[in-house]
């Protein structure tokens, strides 16, 4: 397969690359956004009927149903990136999956660029794109967290910024539609909550179709597959 130095990416190619991903992978993008949306809009539903009606019993659904959707978030984002990296032909380890180290390496990732993006803001965006092959690299290769994050820092190295203009370029509008509906148009109720689930679970699947292109292009150098 093609590859570059480390240095050598473009926005443009990043985004062409992404997209590319996607192409390969429409039917378990969607079904990944479908199942979110539902379940994500199922909290939102419950959610309301508690404040509305001062519920217990909506409030124990809606706190099940809560965690019913980050189990699904997990598991569905580590089989979403392993199909990416199946049907790009870059999926090189055959082991057994590898759930838990795929959490904890995640809520690491989370917290630090929700801290940065809290605090200064560039920094959360830098840990962002310095990280954003980590998972690739251990559901991909089967490295262990620490040994993804290491690399995937080492990799993205020289690249943050063309990495971060592609992510802003891609995903802002889907991040608009995640949170400005409730906020202009309160009057929308359940519908501007069911647009911005949309909206947030879109742009989860394009940042992780990003971190397999980038893994395409920067960080699977000894694998051979159809993804070039």
């Amino acid at each position: 397969m093609a590859t570059l130095p480390s240095r050598d990416l473009k926005t443009g190619l990043i985004i062409d690359k992404t997209i590319d991903v996607l192409g390969r992978n429409v039917g378990p993008a969607l079904a990944f956004v479908a199942v979110l949306v539902v379940l994500g809009t199922g909290v939102d539903y419950l959610a309301v009927q508690a404040q509305q009606n001062v519920s217990a019993s909506a409030m124990l659904q809606a706190a099940a149903l809560s965690l019913a959707l980050v189990v699904v978030s997990i598991v569905g984002s580590y089989l979403l990136i392993e199909a990416m990296l199946k049907r790009t032909g870059l999926m090189s380890y055959q082991g057994e999956r590898r759930f838990f180290a795929y959490l904890g390496m995640s809520l690491l990732i989370g917290l630090a660029v929700v801290c940065g993006l809290v605090f200064l803001i560039i920094p959360g965006l830098v840990f962002m794109a310095r990280w954003s092959v980590a998972q690739a690299l251990l559901i991909g290769r089967g490295t262990g967290a620490m040994d993804s994050m290491g690399k995937s820092w080492e990799a993205t190295k020289g690249n943050e910024f063309a990495i971060i203009l592609a992510a802003l370029a891609m995903m802002v509008l889907f991040y608009a539609l995640a949170f400005l509906p409730a906020i202009l148009f309160p009057d929308l109720g359940m519908a501007a909550a069911v647009i911005g689930r949309v909206g947030s679970s879109a742009a989860s699947v394009i940042s992780t179709a990003m971190g397999v292109a980038l893994y395409g292009l920067i960080s699977a150098r000894d694998v051979v597959g159809v993804f070039d």
